[in-house]
Protein backbone atom coordinates (compact mmCIF):
# COMPACT_ATOMS: atom_id res chain seq x y z
CA UNK A 1 0.00 0.00 0.00
CA UNK A 2 1.76 3.13 -1.24
CA UNK A 3 0.27 5.45 1.40
CA UNK A 4 1.00 3.16 4.35
CA UNK A 5 4.15 5.01 5.52
CA UNK A 6 2.32 8.35 5.70
CA UNK A 7 -0.56 6.77 7.61
CA UNK A 8 1.87 5.00 9.95
CA UNK A 9 3.69 8.26 10.76
CA UNK A 10 0.42 10.02 11.53
CA UNK A 11 -0.84 7.14 13.69
CA UNK A 12 2.42 7.02 15.67
CA UNK A 13 2.38 10.79 16.15
CA UNK A 14 -1.22 10.65 17.33
CA UNK A 15 -0.51 7.87 19.82
CA UNK A 16 2.52 9.69 21.25
CA UNK A 17 0.57 12.92 21.66
CA UNK A 18 -2.46 11.19 23.19
CA UNK A 19 -0.19 9.47 25.70
CA UNK A 20 1.18 12.82 26.88
CA UNK A 21 -1.71 15.30 26.81
CA UNK A 22 -3.31 14.14 30.06
CA UNK A 23 -0.17 14.15 32.18
CA UNK A 24 0.08 17.89 32.88
CA UNK A 25 -2.46 20.45 33.99
CA UNK A 26 -4.30 22.79 31.65
CA UNK A 27 -2.69 26.04 30.57
CA UNK A 28 -4.41 29.34 31.25
CA UNK A 29 -5.83 29.71 27.74
CA UNK A 30 -7.04 26.10 27.76
CA UNK A 31 -8.88 26.69 31.02
CA UNK A 32 -10.39 29.85 29.54
CA UNK A 33 -11.86 27.91 26.62
CA UNK A 34 -13.12 25.33 29.11
CA UNK A 35 -15.00 28.10 30.93
CA UNK A 36 -16.83 28.87 27.69
CA UNK A 37 -17.89 25.25 27.38
CA UNK A 38 -19.78 25.48 30.67
CA UNK A 39 -22.13 28.05 29.13
CA UNK A 40 -22.59 27.30 25.43
CA UNK A 41 -23.38 30.27 23.23
CA UNK A 42 -23.45 31.28 19.56
CA UNK A 43 -20.08 32.99 19.99
CA UNK A 44 -17.82 34.56 22.63
CA UNK A 45 -15.88 37.72 23.35
CA UNK A 46 -12.53 36.47 22.00
CA UNK A 47 -13.45 33.82 19.42
CA UNK A 48 -16.41 32.00 17.84
CA UNK A 49 -17.99 29.05 19.63
CA UNK A 50 -16.47 26.00 17.90
CA UNK A 51 -13.80 25.19 20.47
CA UNK A 52 -16.27 25.52 23.36
CA UNK A 53 -18.57 22.95 21.75
CA UNK A 54 -15.73 20.46 21.18
CA UNK A 55 -14.52 20.81 24.77
CA UNK A 56 -18.07 20.40 26.08
CA UNK A 57 -18.48 17.15 24.13
CA UNK A 58 -15.08 15.86 25.25
CA UNK A 59 -15.67 16.62 28.94
CA UNK A 60 -19.05 14.91 28.80
CA UNK A 61 -17.26 11.80 27.53
CA UNK A 62 -13.92 11.86 29.41
CA UNK A 63 -14.64 14.08 32.39
CA UNK A 64 -13.23 17.47 33.38
CA UNK A 65 -9.59 16.59 32.76
CA UNK A 66 -6.67 17.99 30.73
CA UNK A 67 -6.91 14.89 28.52
CA UNK A 68 -10.52 15.71 27.68
CA UNK A 69 -9.72 19.34 26.94
CA UNK A 70 -6.98 18.38 24.48
CA UNK A 71 -8.48 15.25 22.96
CA UNK A 72 -10.27 16.72 19.95
CA UNK A 73 -7.43 19.14 19.26
CA UNK A 74 -5.00 16.23 19.06
CA UNK A 75 -7.28 14.28 16.74
CA UNK A 76 -7.96 17.38 14.62
CA UNK A 77 -4.33 18.35 14.04
CA UNK A 78 -3.39 14.83 12.99
CA UNK A 79 -6.38 14.52 10.68
CA UNK A 80 -5.23 17.83 9.18
CA UNK A 81 -1.88 16.16 8.45
CA UNK A 82 -3.67 13.40 6.59
CA UNK A 83 -5.63 15.92 4.49
CA UNK A 84 -2.46 17.90 3.72
CA UNK A 85 -0.83 14.68 2.57
CA UNK A 86 -3.81 14.02 0.30
CA UNK A 87 -3.67 17.50 -1.24
CA UNK A 88 0.07 17.20 -1.78
CA UNK A 89 -0.36 13.79 -3.41
CA UNK A 90 -3.02 15.12 -5.78
CA UNK A 91 -0.74 18.01 -6.68
CA UNK A 92 2.49 16.08 -7.24
CA UNK A 93 1.02 12.67 -8.15
CA UNK A 94 3.80 11.17 -6.04
CA UNK A 95 3.39 9.69 -2.55
CA UNK A 96 7.06 10.12 -1.60
CA UNK A 97 6.99 13.84 -2.33
CA UNK A 98 3.65 14.18 -0.50
CA UNK A 99 5.26 12.54 2.52
CA UNK A 100 7.51 15.58 2.92
CA UNK A 101 4.44 17.77 3.44
CA UNK A 102 3.74 15.72 6.57
CA UNK A 103 7.35 15.90 7.71
CA UNK A 104 7.24 19.67 7.19
CA UNK A 105 4.66 19.99 9.97
CA UNK A 106 6.16 17.35 12.24
CA UNK A 107 9.35 19.42 12.17
CA UNK A 108 7.59 22.41 13.73
CA UNK A 109 7.43 23.09 17.50
CA UNK A 110 4.03 24.70 16.88
CA UNK A 111 2.73 21.30 15.72
CA UNK A 112 4.21 18.99 18.36
CA UNK A 113 3.45 21.30 21.29
CA UNK A 114 0.88 23.90 20.24
CA UNK A 115 -0.97 21.49 17.96
CA UNK A 116 -2.35 19.50 20.88
CA UNK A 117 -3.45 22.45 23.01
CA UNK A 118 -7.13 22.97 23.73
CA UNK A 119 -7.41 26.00 21.49
CA UNK A 120 -9.18 27.03 18.27
CA UNK A 121 -6.06 26.49 16.11
CA UNK A 122 -6.09 22.67 15.67
CA UNK A 123 -9.74 22.41 14.52
CA UNK A 124 -9.24 25.60 12.50
CA UNK A 125 -6.35 23.88 10.71
CA UNK A 126 -8.42 20.75 10.12
CA UNK A 127 -11.44 22.46 8.55
CA UNK A 128 -9.25 24.83 6.54
CA UNK A 129 -7.29 21.90 5.10
CA UNK A 130 -10.55 20.14 4.16
CA UNK A 131 -11.74 23.38 2.57
CA UNK A 132 -8.44 23.67 0.70
CA UNK A 133 -8.74 20.09 -0.55
CA UNK A 134 -12.16 20.80 -2.10
CA UNK A 135 -10.95 24.12 -3.46
CA UNK A 136 -8.08 22.35 -5.22
CA UNK A 137 -10.56 19.87 -6.69
CA UNK A 138 -12.73 22.74 -7.89
CA UNK A 139 -9.70 24.57 -9.28
CA UNK A 140 -8.69 21.54 -11.33
CA UNK A 141 -12.15 20.30 -12.39
CA UNK A 142 -14.43 23.38 -12.06
CA UNK A 143 -17.18 21.14 -10.66
CA UNK A 144 -19.47 23.42 -8.63
CA UNK A 145 -20.07 20.81 -5.93
CA UNK A 146 -16.43 21.14 -4.84
CA UNK A 147 -16.74 24.92 -4.51
CA UNK A 148 -19.85 24.46 -2.39
CA UNK A 149 -18.06 22.00 -0.11
CA UNK A 150 -14.97 24.21 0.07
CA UNK A 151 -17.09 27.21 1.08
CA UNK A 152 -18.99 25.13 3.65
CA UNK A 153 -15.85 23.93 5.42
CA UNK A 154 -14.32 27.42 5.31
CA UNK A 155 -17.48 28.60 7.05
CA UNK A 156 -17.15 25.88 9.69
CA UNK A 157 -13.51 26.92 10.19
CA UNK A 158 -14.64 30.52 10.76
CA UNK A 159 -16.71 29.29 13.71
CA UNK A 160 -13.44 28.41 15.40
CA UNK A 161 -11.45 31.53 14.57
CA UNK A 162 -12.00 34.70 12.53
CA UNK A 163 -8.75 34.17 10.60
CA UNK A 164 -10.54 31.57 8.43
CA UNK A 165 -11.76 34.61 6.51
CA UNK A 166 -8.21 34.94 5.17
CA UNK A 167 -8.78 31.69 3.28
CA UNK A 168 -11.95 33.07 1.72
CA UNK A 169 -10.09 36.20 0.61
CA UNK A 170 -7.43 33.97 -0.96
CA UNK A 171 -10.10 32.01 -2.83
CA UNK A 172 -11.70 35.16 -4.20
CA UNK A 173 -8.36 36.60 -5.32
CA UNK A 174 -7.23 33.39 -7.00
CA UNK A 175 -10.55 32.70 -8.71
CA UNK A 176 -10.92 36.25 -10.00
CA UNK A 177 -7.33 36.45 -11.27
CA UNK A 178 -7.30 33.03 -12.92
CA UNK A 179 -10.50 33.45 -14.93
CA UNK A 180 -12.13 30.55 -13.09
CA UNK A 181 -14.64 32.87 -11.52
CA UNK A 182 -17.96 34.37 -12.56
CA UNK A 183 -20.91 35.92 -10.78
CA UNK A 184 -22.30 32.48 -9.97
CA UNK A 185 -19.13 31.18 -8.28
CA UNK A 186 -18.67 34.38 -6.29
CA UNK A 187 -22.32 34.24 -5.20
CA UNK A 188 -22.00 30.59 -4.12
CA UNK A 189 -18.86 31.26 -2.14
CA UNK A 190 -20.05 34.41 -0.41
CA UNK A 191 -23.59 33.13 0.27
CA UNK A 192 -22.40 29.98 2.03
CA UNK A 193 -19.80 31.91 4.01
CA UNK A 194 -22.41 34.46 5.09
CA UNK A 195 -24.78 31.76 6.34
CA UNK A 196 -21.89 30.06 8.16
CA UNK A 197 -20.87 33.18 10.04
CA UNK A 198 -24.43 34.11 11.08
CA UNK A 199 -23.96 32.74 14.65
CA UNK A 200 -21.10 35.21 15.21
CA UNK A 201 -23.06 38.08 13.66
CA UNK A 202 -26.15 37.33 15.76
CA UNK A 203 -24.09 37.09 18.98
CA UNK A 204 -22.44 40.44 18.27
CA UNK A 205 -25.82 42.05 17.57
CA UNK A 206 -27.12 40.74 20.89
CA UNK A 207 -24.00 41.99 22.70
CA UNK A 208 -23.60 45.37 21.00
CA UNK A 209 -20.75 44.22 18.79
CA UNK A 210 -18.52 43.38 21.77
CA UNK A 211 -16.28 40.92 19.94
CA UNK A 212 -15.99 43.00 16.78
CA UNK A 213 -15.15 46.08 18.85
CA UNK A 214 -12.52 44.15 20.79
CA UNK A 215 -10.75 42.85 17.70
CA UNK A 216 -11.21 45.75 15.29
CA UNK A 217 -10.89 48.75 17.62
CA UNK A 218 -9.60 47.98 21.11
CA UNK A 219 -6.61 45.90 20.01
CA UNK A 220 -5.58 48.07 17.07
CA UNK A 221 -2.34 49.97 17.71
CA UNK A 222 -0.11 51.41 15.01
CA UNK A 223 2.52 52.53 17.51
CA UNK A 224 3.29 48.87 18.27
CA UNK A 225 4.31 48.14 14.67
CA UNK A 226 8.12 48.26 15.28
CA UNK A 227 7.90 45.91 18.26
CA UNK A 228 5.40 43.68 16.48
CA UNK A 229 7.69 43.45 13.46
CA UNK A 230 10.42 42.05 15.70
CA UNK A 231 7.91 39.67 17.32
CA UNK A 232 6.77 38.59 13.86
CA UNK A 233 10.24 37.66 12.64
CA UNK A 234 11.52 36.06 15.84
CA UNK A 235 8.19 34.35 16.50
CA UNK A 236 8.10 32.67 13.09
CA UNK A 237 11.63 31.35 13.55
CA UNK A 238 10.95 29.97 17.03
CA UNK A 239 7.39 28.68 16.59
CA UNK A 240 7.80 27.17 13.14
CA UNK A 241 11.47 26.02 13.07
CA UNK A 242 14.18 28.48 11.90
CA UNK A 243 15.59 26.04 9.34
CA UNK A 244 12.22 25.41 7.67
CA UNK A 245 11.15 29.04 7.74
CA UNK A 246 14.39 30.20 6.14
CA UNK A 247 14.15 27.47 3.51
CA UNK A 248 10.48 28.26 2.78
CA UNK A 249 11.27 31.96 2.40
CA UNK A 250 14.13 31.14 0.03
CA UNK A 251 12.03 28.79 -2.16
CA UNK A 252 9.20 31.32 -2.29
CA UNK A 253 11.59 34.11 -3.29
CA UNK A 254 13.15 31.85 -5.92
CA UNK A 255 9.77 30.98 -7.47
CA UNK A 256 8.68 34.62 -7.55
CA UNK A 257 11.98 35.69 -9.08
CA UNK A 258 11.76 33.24 -11.98
CA UNK A 259 7.97 33.86 -12.22
CA UNK A 260 7.14 30.23 -11.54
CA UNK A 261 4.25 31.05 -9.24
CA UNK A 262 1.90 28.11 -8.80
CA UNK A 263 -1.35 27.89 -6.85
CA UNK A 264 0.29 27.16 -3.49
CA UNK A 265 2.90 29.88 -3.86
CA UNK A 266 0.07 32.37 -4.36
CA UNK A 267 -1.81 31.00 -1.37
CA UNK A 268 1.21 31.10 0.92
CA UNK A 269 2.18 34.66 -0.04
CA UNK A 270 -1.37 36.02 0.33
CA UNK A 271 -2.14 34.16 3.57
CA UNK A 272 1.15 35.10 5.18
CA UNK A 273 0.77 38.69 3.98
CA UNK A 274 -2.70 39.00 5.50
CA UNK A 275 -1.54 37.37 8.75
CA UNK A 276 1.51 39.63 8.95
CA UNK A 277 -0.64 42.73 8.42
CA UNK A 278 -2.84 41.75 11.36
CA UNK A 279 0.12 40.81 13.55
CA UNK A 280 1.83 44.13 12.90
CA UNK A 281 -1.19 46.25 13.82
CA UNK A 282 -2.52 44.37 16.87
CA UNK A 283 -0.74 45.30 20.08
CA UNK A 284 -0.81 41.84 21.69
CA UNK A 285 -0.31 39.78 18.53
CA UNK A 286 1.03 36.23 18.73
CA UNK A 287 3.32 34.36 16.29
CA UNK A 288 0.98 31.41 15.73
CA UNK A 289 -1.56 33.63 13.99
CA UNK A 290 0.24 32.87 10.72
CA UNK A 291 -0.30 29.11 11.07
CA UNK A 292 -2.81 28.93 8.18
CA UNK A 293 -0.13 30.15 5.76
CA UNK A 294 1.95 27.07 6.42
CA UNK A 295 -0.70 24.73 5.01
CA UNK A 296 0.06 25.73 1.39
CA UNK A 297 3.72 26.22 2.37
CA UNK A 298 3.97 22.52 3.27
CA UNK A 299 2.87 21.65 -0.26
CA UNK A 300 4.89 24.43 -1.87
CA UNK A 301 8.25 23.17 -0.55
CA UNK A 302 7.58 19.40 -0.48
CA UNK A 303 9.43 18.65 -3.73
CA UNK A 304 12.37 20.87 -2.77
CA UNK A 305 12.60 19.22 0.63
CA UNK A 306 12.72 15.83 -1.03
CA UNK A 307 15.65 17.03 -3.14
CA UNK A 308 17.42 18.71 -0.21
CA UNK A 309 16.87 15.96 2.35
CA UNK A 310 19.56 17.34 4.65
CA UNK A 311 17.34 20.36 5.29
CA UNK A 312 14.46 18.09 6.24
CA UNK A 313 16.61 15.87 8.46
CA UNK A 314 18.20 18.78 10.30
CA UNK A 315 14.75 20.32 10.85
CA UNK A 316 13.41 17.06 12.32
CA UNK A 317 16.46 16.68 14.57
CA UNK A 318 16.15 20.28 15.81
CA UNK A 319 12.45 19.95 16.58
CA UNK A 320 12.91 16.55 18.23
CA UNK A 321 15.62 18.06 20.44
CA UNK A 322 13.47 21.05 21.38
CA UNK A 323 10.46 18.83 22.07
CA UNK A 324 12.57 16.52 24.24
CA UNK A 325 13.92 19.48 26.23
CA UNK A 326 10.37 20.75 26.70
CA UNK A 327 9.22 17.38 28.06
CA UNK A 328 12.27 17.15 30.32
CA UNK A 329 11.48 20.60 31.72
CA UNK A 330 7.83 19.72 32.26
CA UNK A 331 8.33 16.34 33.91
CA UNK A 332 11.65 16.79 35.75
CA UNK A 333 13.26 19.55 37.87
CA UNK A 334 16.55 19.45 35.94
CA UNK A 335 16.22 22.95 34.47
CA UNK A 336 14.27 24.41 37.39
CA UNK A 337 17.07 23.42 39.75
CA UNK A 338 19.76 24.26 37.20
CA UNK A 339 19.95 27.09 34.69
CA UNK A 340 16.52 28.48 35.68
CA UNK A 341 17.12 28.35 39.41
CA UNK A 342 17.64 32.11 39.82
CA UNK A 343 14.80 33.07 37.47
CA UNK A 344 11.57 34.38 38.95
CA UNK A 345 9.13 31.43 38.61
CA UNK A 346 6.35 33.68 37.32
CA UNK A 347 8.33 34.21 34.11
CA UNK A 348 8.42 30.47 33.35
CA UNK A 349 5.15 29.87 31.49
CA UNK A 350 5.32 26.12 32.11
CA UNK A 351 4.59 26.83 35.79
CA UNK A 352 1.03 27.78 34.85
CA UNK A 353 0.46 24.05 34.23
CA UNK A 354 0.96 23.26 37.91
CA UNK A 355 -0.92 23.96 41.12
CA UNK A 356 -4.56 24.28 40.19
CA UNK A 357 -5.41 20.70 41.08
CA UNK A 358 -4.24 21.41 44.64
CA UNK A 359 -6.25 24.65 44.67
CA UNK A 360 -9.37 22.77 43.59
CA UNK A 361 -8.95 20.15 46.32
CA UNK A 362 -8.42 22.90 48.89
CA UNK A 363 -11.54 24.78 47.80
CA UNK A 364 -13.67 21.66 47.80
CA UNK A 365 -12.56 20.94 51.37
CA UNK A 366 -13.38 24.51 52.50
CA UNK A 367 -16.82 24.36 50.90
CA UNK A 368 -17.57 20.92 52.35
CA UNK A 369 -16.95 22.27 55.85
CA UNK A 370 -19.63 24.92 55.33
CA UNK A 371 -22.34 22.40 54.36
CA UNK A 372 -23.54 24.57 51.47
CA UNK A 373 -25.09 23.75 48.12
CA UNK A 374 -23.19 24.73 44.92
CA UNK A 375 -25.72 27.51 44.26
CA UNK A 376 -24.71 29.22 47.52
CA UNK A 377 -21.01 29.47 46.62
CA UNK A 378 -19.35 32.16 44.50
CA UNK A 379 -15.77 31.90 43.26
CA UNK A 380 -13.84 34.89 41.92
CA UNK A 381 -10.43 36.11 40.80
CA UNK A 382 -8.85 39.17 39.20
CA UNK A 383 -8.03 37.99 35.66
CA UNK A 384 -9.98 35.97 33.12
CA UNK A 385 -7.40 33.17 33.04
CA UNK A 386 -7.39 32.91 36.85
CA UNK A 387 -11.19 32.77 36.99
CA UNK A 388 -11.16 30.12 34.25
CA UNK A 389 -8.63 28.01 36.15
CA UNK A 390 -10.79 28.34 39.25
CA UNK A 391 -13.75 27.02 37.32
CA UNK A 392 -11.78 24.10 35.88
CA UNK A 393 -10.21 23.20 39.24
CA UNK A 394 -13.70 22.77 40.71
CA UNK A 395 -15.07 21.11 37.55
CA UNK A 396 -17.53 23.92 36.86
CA UNK A 397 -19.67 23.20 39.92
CA UNK A 398 -19.81 26.79 41.20
CA UNK A 399 -20.61 30.19 39.78
CA UNK A 400 -17.32 31.87 38.91
CA UNK A 401 -16.78 35.54 38.13
CA UNK A 402 -13.92 37.91 37.39
CA UNK A 403 -13.25 41.25 39.10
CA UNK A 404 -10.23 42.93 37.57
CA UNK A 405 -8.89 45.03 34.72
CA UNK A 406 -9.03 42.26 32.15
CA UNK A 407 -11.98 39.90 32.37
CA UNK A 408 -12.89 39.34 28.67
CA UNK A 409 -15.78 36.83 28.36
CA UNK A 410 -16.36 36.92 32.11
CA UNK A 411 -17.48 40.55 31.90
CA UNK A 412 -20.09 39.49 29.33
CA UNK A 413 -21.45 36.81 31.67
CA UNK A 414 -21.07 38.91 34.82
CA UNK A 415 -23.51 39.18 37.70
CA UNK A 416 -24.43 42.26 39.69
CA UNK A 417 -25.87 40.69 42.83
CA UNK A 418 -23.40 38.88 45.11
CA UNK A 419 -25.66 39.00 48.17
CA UNK A 420 -27.43 35.73 47.37
CA UNK A 421 -24.21 33.76 47.88
CA UNK A 422 -23.41 32.61 51.42
CA UNK A 423 -19.74 31.88 50.73
CA UNK A 424 -17.44 33.92 48.50
CA UNK A 425 -13.89 32.76 47.76
CA UNK A 426 -11.40 34.99 45.95
CA UNK A 427 -8.09 33.53 44.71
CA UNK A 428 -4.89 35.30 43.63
CA UNK A 429 -1.37 34.09 42.88
CA UNK A 430 2.14 35.55 42.51
CA UNK A 431 1.32 36.86 39.00
CA UNK A 432 -2.09 38.43 39.53
CA UNK A 433 -2.04 39.85 43.04
CA UNK A 434 -4.72 42.54 43.24
CA UNK A 435 -7.96 41.98 45.10
CA UNK A 436 -10.94 44.37 45.34
CA UNK A 437 -11.73 45.68 48.83
CA UNK A 438 -15.16 44.04 48.89
CA UNK A 439 -13.68 40.54 48.62
CA UNK A 440 -10.85 41.25 51.07
CA UNK A 441 -12.94 42.97 53.72
CA UNK A 442 -13.77 40.52 56.50
CA UNK A 443 -12.16 37.60 54.68
CA UNK A 444 -9.89 34.94 56.13
CA UNK A 445 -6.70 34.51 54.09
CA UNK A 446 -5.03 31.16 53.44
CA UNK A 447 -1.76 30.63 51.58
CA UNK A 448 -1.06 27.63 49.38
CA UNK A 449 2.48 27.06 48.11
CA UNK A 450 3.10 24.91 45.04
CA UNK A 451 6.41 23.07 44.74
CA UNK A 452 8.29 21.53 41.83
CA UNK A 453 10.71 19.26 43.61
CA UNK A 454 11.93 21.50 46.48
CA UNK A 455 11.38 24.87 44.80
CA UNK A 456 8.31 27.06 45.32
CA UNK A 457 7.02 27.99 41.88
CA UNK A 458 3.64 29.50 42.79
CA UNK A 459 1.93 30.86 45.84
CA UNK A 460 -1.84 31.12 45.89
CA UNK A 461 -3.72 33.39 48.29
CA UNK A 462 -7.24 32.19 49.08
CA UNK A 463 -9.59 34.74 50.65
CA UNK A 464 -12.61 33.10 52.31
CA UNK A 465 -15.55 35.33 53.08
CA UNK A 466 -18.76 34.32 54.82
CA UNK A 467 -21.50 36.39 53.24
CA UNK A 468 -24.42 35.41 55.44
Amino acid sequence: MKHSLAILIIVITTIIQLSIIGKVGAGDSEAYYYSWSRSLSLSYYDHPAGIALLIRIATEIFGHTPFALRFFSTIAINLALLIIYRISFLHYKDNKTALFSILFFISMPAFLIGGVSASPEPPLMLFCTISLLFFYLYYTTEASVYLILSSLFAGIAFNFKYSALFLVIVYLIILNTSRKSNKKTNLILLSIIFVSILPVIIWNILHRGASFEYHLINRLSLRHIPLNFLKLIVGQLLYFNPILITFTAYITYKKIKIRKIDLYTKMFVILFGLSALIMLTIRDSEPHWSSLAYIPAAILVARELRIHRGIMLSSILLNTTLFSLFLIHIFTPIFSDGILRNQNPKYDITNELFGWEAVGENLEYIISQKNLSPNEVLLASNHYTMSAQLMLSTKGRYRTICRGARCNQFKIDDIEDTDKYKLIIFVTDNRFTTIPDFFKRGAIEQKLKIYRDERVIREFHIFIKDNK
